[in-house]
């Protein structure tokens, strides 16, 4: 059993300077404290009471913590309140309090009890005021925090927690290190460059005797701008940044490793640099001490190296390979597909990109098309490049869903298949662009692969009658009661079906879906949660730059692409302006009539008026015929060889733009991964973005402890207490990871800086 509640002053607490202490359990008040409506909590005389209204519900002694335990999980299992009220009102963690409901519902209260000794007691602190200034002493003298634990005969990770939440602090040769000011004023003399201090290295490096780049190098160091970005380094690591790094690419012989661009890049995106360009107003130094080195890489090198890792079978094998990874971690989500496109609008002069119709802005415009695959909470898996023009099916049937095949886990095995013609391998949702019956009908006979979109075209309504209200499981665990009805789509032998959501406006929104064994709910959850896909391409756009180009060089495209042909564009258009003029003619005419009683002069310029109409008319007439069969007799789609070598297009870096949006990927991944932690300790899950966003651009200290192997990140605090504690409850988890800087044996640990 954990240590009991100790017995507490009155409330509220206000605890001395350097002598904070984090609870996870509260302090009780000695008057009344309302928990939600109608319920409420009292301490009187060393006994904690509940209230429902005037009457008391149950008790337990002040220092009881197993029946404190309990009767929380069982006041939220029972929905007698909420569990976000319990944390307001007790400021239990969230995290305890879910665990704790988990074990009432599976174990039951009697659980909380096991092993208790009959005498169970409040026990003794170990972070007495002596014991505080034993320890303190010890770490002055010199001793290592573990030595000082030893000698006190407490735990090591009790004496690191009592550093980490402010009881003690670090000996002053720990932490002395050069200050901001400091560093940029020596970092303004090496004539090397600015920050050039590792000479020694450069000459090596310019001689090619470092193969694999010069060695990372850390010192203590104050006030590092940016110093909160190293917070999201396990998390990259855990979501593949250096997944095979090694093993698919290489550089010539350099002074910086290859990692190095890939942390520095990552770095970039998380605390919005979201061009190489941004880095020309940062000072190179400070990055250095984020990375090991010197200084960071200049803005051309940076340029020049990505664009040398860029290498089409590079980028590939290592984009295949994270695609694979990540699938694995959560075979559940590998499983249902979201497919769709989204543009890149070009504004430059380097090629001649075709027009491709742009939705958010509703014109066609010249672009560029990628298509991402994203799982249901919105997470991407990889994206493909469109060089050509075709449409959504054509590259979801021939590259995305082979793909598809190969990399999805945990797909039904061949025997499964071949004995239930029902079963498929994975489901893939499209917007109402995928709608094709026939594609979704060859796309299941060939592939196994359950295609679901929304219907076009207008369809009757279906009687009210046969829908039935169903919960509905939509993204992020949400659920959401809606009216649901299903029958088969077409011929019975197609395998295919249709599902329509009866809204509360009365309209019907239709759902078109080759998965024949899902139950109707899920389908219809998994297409109404398409708005995960969308809400990462607007983030993703705004905070890691998908939208922007990678490079400006320009190069050619397979001569055996298919566009649409530039003689068929320009007849089309021909047509288009023509037909337009010819029906605005029609109309006047048509809607032109004379006012009742109107004299000879209104006659007279009524029907000049018409004879101008009709000769316009007869006019446009064979122009729009001769137009038409123009267009017609161009075919609409050539080859990229039979394009005159003046319209033809080329495209702007494939593979180095693929290289970028895959470190985007990673840093998303990683970003959203430490959001997910952050929320325990929030009372509004949509301030975990903001706040990530914020502490990856926090400054702090950097702290190396060579005889204890460690790097000690100390961020500085942020703009409240209760960021301050969101951030601790994600410090104490990356704590408990145990993860080495990349190519150091120094070990990670974090703590916020003392108060």
């Amino acid at each position: 059993m954990s240590d009991p509640i100790p017995s507490p002053p009155p409330f509220p607490v206000h605890e001395p300077p350097g002598k904070a202490i984090q609870r996870q359990l509260p302090v009780f008040p000695s008057e009344a404290l309302e928990i939600a409506q109608g319920l409420s909590v009292v301490r009187n005389e060393g006994m904690v009471v509940y209230f429902s209204g005037m009457l008391p519900i149950f008790t337990h002694p002040e220092g009881d913590e197993p029946s404190f335990k309990m009767f929380l999980a069982q006041l939220c299992a029972q929905g007698t309140c909420h569990q976000a009220d319990l944390v307001r009102a007790l400021g239990v963690n969230k995290r305890s309090l879910i665990r704790w409901v988990d074990q009432f519902r599976k174990e039951g209260g009697a659980s909380f009890f096991k092993g208790r000794k009959a005498s169970a007691g409040p026990k003794k602190r170990i972070w007495t005021e002596e014991n505080v200034a034993r320890a303190q002493a010890l770490l002055d003298e010199g001793l290592k925090p573990p030595e000082a634990a030893r000698r006190l005969g407490v735990k090591e990770d009790t004496m690191r927690k009592a550093l980490l939440h402010g009881e003690l602090r670090r000996p002053d040769n720990l932490t002395r290190g050069p200050t901001k000011g400091e560093r940029s004023a020596r970092d303004a003399k090496p004539l090397a460059g600015r920050a050039c201090h590792d000479t020694d290295g450069r000459a090596a490096a310019a001689a090619g005797l470092l193969p694999g780049g010069v060695a990372r190098t850390f010192g203590t160091a104050l006030d590092v701008p940016f110093a909160g970005v190293l917070c999201a380094l396990p998390a990259l690591l855990a979501n593949g940044l250096l997944h095979g790094v090694e093993d698919c690419f290489e550089l010539a012989p350099g002074f910086y490793p290859v990692m190095t661009y890939f942390l520095l890049t990552a770095f970039m995106l998380l605390v919005r640099l979201r061009t190489p360009e941004k880095l020309r107003y940062s000072e190179p130094g400070e990055w250095g001490l984020l990375l090991g080195h010197d200084r960071c890489p200049e803005v051309k090198t940076l340029r020049a190296k990505l664009e040398a890792l860029a290498r089409p079978e590079q980028v590939s094998t290592w984009s295949g390979g994270l695609t694979r990874f990540w699938m694995e971690q959560d075979e559940g989500l590998a499983g249902i597909l979201y497919v769709d496109g989204h543009v890149r609008l070009y504004h430059g002069s380097q090629t001649k990109l075709p027009a491709r119709f742009v939705s958010r802005q509703r014109l066609c415009l010249r672009s560029l098309m990628d298509y991402w695959v994203n799982d249901q909470e919105g997470r991407p898996f990889f994206v493909v490049p469109a060089v050509d023009t075709e449409g959504l099916l054509a590259h979801l049937t021939q590259e995305i869903i082979p793909r598809l095949r190969e990399d999805v886990p945990g797909q039904p095995a061949e025997a499964e298949l071949l004995a239930n013609p029902d079963l498929h391998r994975f489901d893939v949702i499209v917007d109402r662009e995928g709608f094709s019956p026939e594609a979704l009908r060859k796309a299941f006979s060939l592939h196994r692969a359950a295609i679901t979109t929304y219907r076009r075209h207008p369809y009757d309504p279906w009687p009210e009658a046969e829908f039935q209200t169903m919960s509905v499981p939509l993204a992020h665990g949400l659920r959401q009661d809606m009216l649901i009805a299903a029958r088969p789509f077409g011929s019975v032998k197609d395998g295919l079906r249709e599902i329509r959501r009866l809204t509360p406006k009365g309209t019907q929104t239709a759902i078109v879906t080759a998965n024949r064994t899902t139950p109707v709910a899920q389908v219809a959850g998994r297409m109404f949660s398409r708005w995960s896909q969308e809400n990462y391409f607007k983030y993703a756009a705004q905070h890691f730059g998908i939208d922007r180009l990678a490079g400006y060089s320009a190069e050619s495209i397979p001569v055996a692409t298919t566009m649409v042909n530039p003689a068929w564009r320009k007849a089309d258009a021909e047509v288009r302006k023509l037909t337009s003029e010819l029906h605005r003619l029609l109309q006047e005419k048509g809607g032109s009539s004379l006012a009742h009683g109107a004299g000879e002069g209104d006659l007279a310029k009524w029907q000049r008026r018409m004879a101008i109409l009709q000769e316009g008319i007869e006019a446009l007439e064979p122009r729009v015929a001769e137009a038409k069969i123009r267009r017609k007799q161009a075919p609409k789609r050539v080859t990229l060889e039979d394009i005159p070598e003046e319209d033809r297009p080329r495209v702007l870096s494939p593979t180095r733009k693929h290289l970028v949006d895959t470190l985007a990927m990673v840093a998303y991944r990683a970003e959203t991964a430490q959001v997910l932690i952050l929320r325990d300790n929030l009372a509004r899950d949509d301030d975990a973005r903001s706040l990530a966003q914020a502490l990856y651009q926090t400054s702090g200290d950097l702290i190396v402890d060579e005889p204890a192997g460690t790097l000690t990140v100390r961020l500085h605090r942020g703009a409240s207490l209760l960021a301050d504690k969101a951030v601790a409850g994600l410090l104490e988890v990356l704590n408990e990871s145990d993860i080495c800087y990349p190519g150091t044996a120094l070990a990670l640990k974090y703590e916020l800086v003392s108060v």
